[in-house]
């Protein structure tokens, strides 16, 4: 029982619209459990179930899905409840799970041609084997191509996986990550615009700024984040400022410590949170999108590599053969 990003997308959306409208939380989840989309319906029974037994709230409900609702979603939840803004809450998760969602749509789109193009010169390039040494070469050929193109990308996909997954424990992995172009911009981006929308939330639901740093360190899904938070929390409790443990913590980007700063002289940390959220959200959008162009350039010289080297391998062939007859 999971969703994807845009049927989270969506489901969220039902959420706050019904709940905008003034329709309680339980008719909405009704509505949505008779949805044609199977996945969405599941959820949505599964949390009226939990509704039913537990406490009543939609905090305890959530937690019902954790293989859907993820730490991200049930911090907000939770504050959205307790400041009776739940429909508000909804909202910015159905944008925020909108934005991955077209991230990745983009991302595709960028490089459905450039991977076509790359099966194609592998099918097309061989095709000369199979008029000099038989189909079945060819075929073998083309198999073996392919299998290392495939292994090649499962690998790095698994590589990938495993580098996400670490990062949610792994502080000192998340660092060295900060200084990989592109891509540390993007991680640093994200676990921002979850940090800064959580605290935001949790302040705006009288949780306390400390409370609030502790469940947005959790929520962000970085390791390091987490680890700031708790200096923080530790520092403030000792007697130091929050701006200054903010700084000192040395985990959280400028961009952060500054809001807190400013919130310092105006008193307005949940308003300097969401307008921090904006900052990473466009600068996320920007830098997948830079990865999106750039990642078919990566492709093309792949395709150009194999090319050369298919021309070069003809060219051996022809020049034997032209020996031989000369021979």
């Amino acid at each position: 029982m999971r969703l994807s990003l845009q049927q989270k997308e969506q489901f969220f959306y039902e959420l706050s619209s019904g709940l905008l409208a003034g329709q309680p939380f339980r008719e909405v989840l009704e509505r949505s459990s008779k949805r044609r989309s199977r996945a969405k319906s599941q959820v949505a029974r599964a949390i009226l179930a939990a509704n039913g037994t537990g406490d009543g709230s939609a905090a305890a409900a959530f937690e019902a899905v954790p293989e859907v609702i993820d730490a991200l979603d049930l911090s907000m939840v939770q504050a959205g409840e307790a400041s009776g803004r739940l429909d508000a809450v909804c909202k910015s998760l159905s944008e925020y799970y909108g934005l991955l969602a077209k991230a990745k749509r983009a991302m595709l789109s960028q490089i459905a041609y450039p991977v076509f193009l790359l099966h194609f010169g592998i099918l097309v390039l061989s095709a000369p084997t199979a008029f000099s040494d038989g189909v079945d070469v060819y075929l073998r050929e083309v198999g073996t191509a392919l299998g290392i193109l495939y292994a090649v990308a499962a690998i790095l996909g698994t590589g990938v996986f495993l580098v996400l997954r670490a990062l949610k424990t792994s502080a000192w992995l998340e660092r060295i990550i900060r200084f990989v172009p592109l891509l540390g911009g993007i991680r640093q981006a994200l676990v921002g615009t979850r940090f800064s929308m959580v605290l935001s939330m949790q302040i705006n639901a009288g949780a306390g700024i400390l409370a609030g740093f502790q469940r947005a360190g959790d929520a962000s899904g970085s390791a390091l984040f987490r680890v700031g938070a708790g200096r923080v929390i530790a520092m403030v409790r000792s007697g130091e400022p929050l701006p200054i443990a903010v700084t000192e913590a040395g985990c959280f980007p400028e961009e952060i410590q500054e809001a807190v700063q400013t919130a310092e002289a105006n008193g307005r940390l949940d308003a300097e949170m969401v307008r921090v959220a904006a900052v990473f959200q466009e600068r996320f959008t920007s830098r997948l999108d830079a990865l999106a162009a750039w990642f078919p350039r990566i492709i093309y010289i792949a395709v150009v590599i194999f090319v050369a080297f298919k021309i070069i391998e003809v060219a051996k062939g022809y020049f034997a053969t032209v020996e031989q007859l000369l021979q």
